[in-house]
């Protein structure tokens, strides 16, 4: 059996790679549905876990900014 490397999600781009490959594995049989349906939902969470990660890390330089009289 082949060793898989690790993939790392860490960003949204990560995220769309996994998903296209997913779908390529799904169109050439190479995984099965119930799989692919898992990992696309993992993905969707991950997504939005990134997205509000990104979003809090806005607000807070934001926040700094405005208290040191940038903004």
């Amino acid at each position: 059996m082949a060793v898989k490397k690790k993939r790392r999600l860490r960003t949204l781009d990560d995220v769309v790679r996994l998903l296209g490959s997913v779908i390529n594995q799904l169109e050439q049989g190479e995984l099965e549905e119930g799989r692919a349906r898992a990992i696309v939902y993992a993905a969707g969470v991950l997504r939005q876990a990134i997205e509000g990660s990104e979003l809090e890390k806005r607000i807070q330089a934001l926040e700094a900014a405005a208290m040191e009289g940038k903004l």
